[in-house]
């Protein structure tokens, strides 16, 4: 422990001595005790004006000398600091003395030029390395093959609505006639429908096979068209 830490733990046991001191002298009041409280009082003001006053003197003139120390070695920090600083600089200006700006700076130049192409053939020898072997007309080729194609497609899917709409169309038209009360004869236990009834329908089933015939063929022609579209769009092979 040091000087100035042992002054300054004697410094805080006498201010709590003097709060205890206090403490029991108002106690002692408080009992009737008034030569006890007065021995208290007597002690705590001897050390209130003779003994703590000179241990807060001491402290203050050991921390003042302490505080002297610390700025004197600041002080030759600063100084060692300085020097140190001084020769560093006079070593440097030595250095840049011997040499000559100008060489030195055209050097730089023309190195940094060589750089420069170096990375510039570099970057042309990349790009010629990893250039896409694939000429620019095939890939027109089939770009447009993918349009007709994608064209076809939608014309084809056009045809077959407007063949279901056409076909719906025709089969609204259709009508069959319900079945009505007929006569009929009764010979040997066996019905025969009269002609007329017979006749109408037939004539309905033919006209919906009919429509339904047409449909198929207008198809079929759809398809064969797309067909021959796609052929003709196919992109000839780069030989």
């Amino acid at each position: 422990m040091s000087t100035r830490d042992m002054i300054a733990r004697q410094i805080s046991q006498l201010e709590s001595r003097t709060i205890i001191l206090d403490r029991r002298t108002r106690q002692a009041l408080t009992r009737g005790l008034r030569s006890q409280a007065l021995a208290h009082m007597r002690l705590r003001r001897h050390i209130e004006s003779a003994v703590l006053p000179k241990r807060i003197l001491a402290l203050e003139r050991i921390e003042h000398v302490v505080l002297q120390l610390q700025q004197s070695s600041s002080d030759i920090q600063l100084m060692e600091a300085f020097r140190a600083g001084s020769c560093a600089l006079q070593g440097l200006n030595r250095q840049v003395e011997s040499l000559d700006p100008e060489s030195l700076f055209d050097d730089w130049a023309d190195h940094t030029l060589r750089a420069a192409e170096f990375r510039d053939a570099m970057d042309d020898a990349t790009a010629a390395a990893v250039a896409d072997p694939i000429a620019d007309a095939e890939i027109e080729s089939e770009l447009d093959a993918l349009l007709a194609d994608e064209n076809a497609k939608k014309l084809a899917q056009s045809a077959a609505e407007a063949d279901a709409d056409e076909l719906a169309s025709a089969l609204d038209k259709v009508t069959i006639a319900p079945a009505a009360s007929v006569p009929v004869s009764r010979e040997d236990n066996n019905f025969c429908e009269l002609p007329s009834t017979a006749h109408k329908n037939a004539t309905a089933l033919t006209s919906s096979d009919s429509a339904l015939q047409q449909h198929n063929q207008l198809s079929e022609q759809s398809n064969s068209a797309q067909h021959d579209n796609h052929q003709q769009k196919q992109p000839v092979p780069a030989e």
